[in-house]
């Protein structure tokens, strides 16, 4: 059973994921020990799963259990350095010696999750070269393993760090292997300092056994594929499970480079045999079907001495095996050779599953094969491409776009209005038909999101099957299949293709000289003329293949999903030399003349020859939030090259989305919705890849664009974990803002559910709690003006709370759910959907430009990043008014608001300085300022310009302190606070817990004309201040944060109404009320006219009146209709 309460859980079986494999158990399938100081050893920890490996976690508890124990277990679910642990009160032992589920392998790329689903608590095995290995004798002590992967936790040392293992339980920990060693290990994933960290069970060296296990790590040659029950795929290795039972005197080794990997046996006196089955690659790896004409080169070494028998084979998905090499044809001197075999047209519709090689040495004496390479050469005359040219003269079926409905942006499809929100999986092939009817048709959604790949997935090895294999060589086989079963479950859905184009490997070694920074996996230099030119040619052969298509009439849009986690956080090219020679076009045409560059930068060694990028990073330069005073607020006068990098960089960017917009909105003749996975204007400042930065996900270029749509970003992480699930969604981007430039916001609506493991990202804890958060989502979307869609991964919607027997059936109360806001979101397209807000926050679309890099991405730890960008958001939806969200330089053609809030408009230029003079200080407005509005001119940082921007004397001190404020009594007096009331940094309850960290610089204001609100704590310091003009009224604010009760006083001071009196979250357009309350009570609603309310969830009718006094659950949400059922059903009708 799971009961809830205060977060308290009893786990019988950890949520199940799949319907079809149900479990009433969990198995112990690891256990831990640490030193207990007095030479002994004591129980820290151990591991439990699901016997279909759907789930697993580990358990903190010093309980003595066993390996293969079925266990109960009470206790609170926690993050411990950022992995998801059972913190047990009671551990009960109900049955011993059970099966225990097999380890899952798994590559060090996705382990941890590094990428795509979480994997933390599974009984896994890992495999790779031991890169560094601390012996000290306890637990204490550690070593790092590299499968080719080359992950970095930030210590310097390439790899997955592992705790020792221990062969005899509850002893003192095995001998560390030594540095340079290939083992395999087997134990459970976990986190250490929120990076990956492996609890080591076990640790074999590879090949010394019959079940040993090795990889070659040839990233052109994806060696596998396996699907878990969560849908995730992984690379599997070399299997040596061919080796038949081993003689004591056998032995066997293998040593594995970056480039190689040399199986060597020998045998003393006695026969031995078998076979190393080398890449098992998987039924879907569509680059590896043979199509004719194919050649296979196979790049290796071998030498024998004495007698040897040695045969490679290729084994098809069908089990046949065809010989490609013998001991006749291998030259055996030792030297590096290539094997070129031509397969025969019998191979061709099959697909290769493995390479097979079998080792036979019936005498004394050793063998020793060396494999290099692997790839299948295409034979360029055979070719699948259509006459897209002619095929794309005819325009789609349908006409697709985006526009303005009834005062909020919508697609639109023949004129028509349609509501986004649907549903998609990130990986479709690995849910059921089921699923898919249950989720495309049982939702009533009409519109649906499909993920794949054109050309490979460099990045994400074996997501999906590739499509674009060569020059003239197109595979649409998996597209086909995936929008079968979307139709087949509701032939009337409208589809967007989200699409994943990398690159390919074969295309970089055919143009090695338009390769980008990684082009040994295949990603290429996006801006290349070639790259241009072939990219472009393949988007066309893929809308004409659609268009030619059963599914022509389905498709309505395209979306791009590049980059390692599908977020297009994909390689920014600024090293190899093309690039260069762009970037240092870009100075040239900036600059003019050599001595002007030199005068810029400060450099009188620059020329337009030898300029380069200056990385986020330098030793003069790192950013260190936490210790470099100005790491927050760099002058930008003060780093020119960077800047300038930061300029290029930026473009290139938005220039490889554009190109991609440019190129569909050209093949289907602007008939189809073109738009990106990117958009996060205002989060946690930067994610960092593994080859360049995305320092600031820019937009501006996109927001110019007439070819580009389409912004789409996460629901906002703040909130979901560290605030018992009680965010309030204020996007991380600008709803109204991009509105004004046409542009439509998408939500990827990606809530872990009751049914996930993923409880690191704010899973709900049952069905009760995921209905009410997507309900919030729903109505903080459809007050905005943004459109939410489903995003599927390792959580299912249609499977219900666990029931008695430990089973977890399907269940349709989600998609009924879902169904009843897939009515509401059509129907509210024909009312009114502005805002009527008079509140109004201000962005500079430029902001970023005077920020520097926040180094904790994770959203759930404190950072200052998030302070500043994430949880002063979760503050605006709490002060019971409609509120805007625009940009500084649209202030004039925006509608007019009475009152102006300002969000890290740090570099405000004279001509914006104007803009704010003459929109906003009139007609009796109030504009409040926040921390460190206005500090520059746009280049230079001059503190003066804050007191003209805000009318108050404001001084800059030059030291750091905490946003930590205490009302005055004038605040306590006009504000109608207490003096206990938070004033600078947030309450827990809307994520303030990083808002208390020391920020520098600190301003305080010193006007004798202005009322002091508050000072800071335990100072006379005047940290928020109000001072009144004869047209205007100026609050600001030396803290990020405006709280409440701050936005309640300035919207009762510009005379706007207010709707709510208490903090509740609280979403509100002419059309629409939602609440979302944090206690259980009631919250009184007034309205401005009579009307009546309608309960959209719960079908009840409130009379008119201007006052409602609403009846609340906490965590629970409301959505009401302004106006009378009857009113609501007709509408679209």
């Amino acid at each position: 059973m799971i009961s809830h309460g205060r977060a308290f859980i009893t786990i019988f079986i950890i949520l199940m994921l799949c319907p079809a494999a149900w479990s009433a158990s969990m198995i112990v399938t690891a256990c831990y020990y640490d030193d207990d100081g007095n030479g002994g050893y004591t129980p820290v920890s151990f591991a439990i799963e699901s016997p279909n490996r759907s789930h697993g976690i580990r358990v903190i508890s010093k309980s003595v259990v066993k390996v293969g124990d079925d266990v109960t277990i009470t206790g609170a679910q926690s993050t411990e350095n950022g992995e998801p642990v059972i913190q047990a009160t009671s551990v009960i032992v109900n049955s011993s010696d059970n099966t225990v589920p097999s380890p899952l392998g798994m590559s060090n790329l996705v382990s941890g999750s590094s990428i795509g689903l979480n994997n933390m608590g599974i009984l896994t095995r890992l495999w790779g070269k031991v890169t560094e290995s601390v012996d000290t004798g306890n637990y204490s002590g550690y070593f790092y393993i590299d499968d080719g992967s080359h992950c970095d936790d930030g210590s310097g040392i390439i790899g997955i760090k592992c705790r020792p293992a221990a062969s005899a339980i509850g002893k003192s920990p095995d001998p560390l292997p030594a540095k340079g060693d290939f083992v395999y290990l087997t134990g459970i994933m976990g986190a250490q300092a929120n990076s990956p960290y492996f609890w080591t069970q076990s640790i074999t060296t590879a090949c010394s056994d019959a079940n040993s296990t090795t990889m070659i790590p040839w990233r052109e040659f994806q060696f596998g594929t396996s699907t878990d029950a969560w849908g995730f795929s992984h690379l599997f290795t070399t299997d040596m499970t061919g080796i038949a039972s081993p003689a004591a005197d056998t032995e066997y080794s293998v040593s594995t480079t970056d480039t190689s990997t040399c199986i060597t046996v020998t045998g003393v006196g006695k026969t031995w045999g078998g076979y190393c089955d080398v890449g098992s690659i998987g039924s879907f790896q569509g680059q590896m079907r043979f199509y004719g004409g194919e050649t296979i080169n196979l790049t290796y070494s071998f030498k024998s001495s004495g007698r040897s028998l040695t045969a490679i084979y290729l084994q098809y998905n069908t089990g046949e095996r065809i010989t490609i090499a013998n001991g006749s044809t291998l030259i055996g001197d030792g030297l590096t050779h290539t094997l070129s075999f031509a397969m025969p047209s019998s191979s061709i519709g099959k697909t290769l599953s493995s390479l097979v090689v079998n080792l036979q040495n019936p005498r004394l004496g050793s063998t020793t094969l060396c494999l290099m390479d692997f790839e299948i050469i295409r034979d360029p005359s055979i070719s699948t491409r259509i006459d897209a040219d002619t095929i794309l003269a005819t325009p789609p079926v349908h006409n697709a776009r985006v526009g303005m409905v009834n005062g909020a942006m919508a697609m639109i499809v023949d004129g028509m209005p349609i509501s986004g929100l649907g549903w998609t999986c990130i990986i479709n092939q690995n849910v059921s038909d089921q699923t898919i009817s249950d989720m495309v048709s049982g939702t009533g959604f009409k519109c649906a999101r499909l993920v794949f790949t054109l050309g490979e997935s460099c990045i994400k090895p074996a997501f999906y099957p590739p499509t674009w294999l060569g020059p003239n060589l197109f595979d649409w086989t998996y597209l086909d299949q995936q929008m079968g079963r979307i139709l087949t479950a509701n032939p009337q859905t409208k589809v967007i293709l989200l699409v994943d184009l990398d690159g390919a490997l074969w295309w970089t070694k055919l143009h090695p000289d338009a390769a980008g920074m990684q082009a040994n996996i295949g990603i290429p230099d996006y801006l290349s003329p070639e790259w241009e030119r072939d990219s472009r040619d393949a988007i066309r052969q893929m809308v004409a293949h659609i268009q030619s298509s059963s599914y022509a009439g389905a498709v309505i849009g395209y979306e791009l999903f590049n980059g390692s986690t599908l977020d297009c956080g994909f390689e920014v090219n600024d090293s190899t030399p093309r690039a260069l020679a762009r970037f240092r076009a870009t100075l040239q045409s900036k600059y003019g003349t050599v001595a002007a560059l030199q005068a810029a930068w400060g450099d009188p060694t620059v020329t337009f020859d030898n300029a380069t990028p200056e990385p986020f990073f330098t030793a003069a330069h790192p950013y260190d939030l936490y210790n470099d005073l100005w790491s927050f607020l760099p002058e930008p006068s003060a780093r020119p090259r960077y800047q300038d990098s930061v300029a290029f960089r930026n473009h290139v960017y938005q220039r490889v989305i554009l190109d991609f917009a440019r190129n569909i909105k050209e093949a289907t003749q602007g008939r189809a919705i073109v738009g990106a996975r990117t958009g996060t204007f205002m989060g946690d400042l930067t994610w960092k890849w593994d080859y360049g930065y995305q320092e600031m996900f820019p937009i501006n270029e996109l927001l110019a664009s007439s070819d580009f749509d389409v912004f789409e970003v996460q629901e906002s992480y703040y909130g979901r974990t560290d605030d018992g699930l009680t965010g309030s969604g204020v996007p991380e981007t600008i709803p109204q803002g991009l509105a004004a430039h046409n542009k439509l916001i998408v939500i990827q609506n990606d809530w872990r559910t009751h049914t996930g493991p993923d409880f690191s990202s704010g899973a709900t804890a049952n069905m009760a709690q995921t209905v009410q958060v997507q309900r919030r989502v729903l109505a903080n979307s459809l007050v905005l003006g943004m459109s939410p869609y489903l995003w599927q991964m390792s959580w299912y919607y249609n499977i219900g709370d666990k029931l008695p027997d430990g089973t977890y059936p399907r269940d349709l109360t989600l998609v009924n759910e879902f169904k009843k806001m897939d009515d509401i979101s059509r129907k509210s397209l024909y009312t009114d959907r502005s805002s009527g807000a008079k509140v109004a926050f201000v962005f500079d679309v430029n902001y970023k430009k005077y920020f520097g890099y926040n180094s904790d991405p994770y959203y759930h730890t404190p950072s200052k990043g998030g302070a500043l960008f994430d949880s002063l958001k979760t503050t605006w939806a709490r002060a019971g008014v409609p509120f805007d969200m625009i940009f500084l330089d649209d202030l004039n053609t925006s509608m007019p608001y009475k009152v102006y809030v300002f969000v890290h408009t740090v570099g405000i230029t004279d001509t914006q300085m104007n803009l704010i003079n003459s929109v906003v200080k009139r007609n009796g407005n109030v504009a409040i300022f926040l921390w460190a509005d206005g500090l520059t001119d746009g280049w230079r940082r001059n503190p003066a310009r804050m007191s003209t921007l805000t009318g108050m004397n404001i001084q800059m001190l030059n030291t750091s302190r905490r946003w930590e404020m205490t009302p005055t009594s004038w605040a306590i007096t006009n504000l109608g606070v207490n003096s206990g009331y938070l004033m600078g940094t947030l309450n827990n309850y809307y994520g303030g817990v990083s808002s208390g960290m020391p920020f520098y610089p600190t301003f305080t204001v010193n006007d004798a004309a202005a009322n002091s609100i508050a000072l800071y704590k335990n100072t006379t310091d005047v940290g928020i201040a109000k001072k009144s003009f004869a047209n205007w009224t100026s609050i600001y604010a030396g803290t990020a944060n405006i709280v409440p009760a701050l936005l309640r006083y300035a919207v009762d001071l510009a005379g706007v109404h207010r709707y709510t009196s208490t903090e509740d979250i609280c979403y509100i357009s002419n059309s629409f009320i939602g609440l979302h309350p944090q206690t259980t009570g009631n919250i009184t609603v007034t309205l401005p006219s009579s009307s009546a309310l309608y309960d959209l969830f719960n079908d009840l009718e409130l009379p008119a009146g201007t006052s409602f006094s609403i009846p609340v659950t906490q965590g629970s949400t409301y959505l009401y209709y302004r106006g009378t059922k009857a009113q609501w059903q007709a509408l679209g009708q």
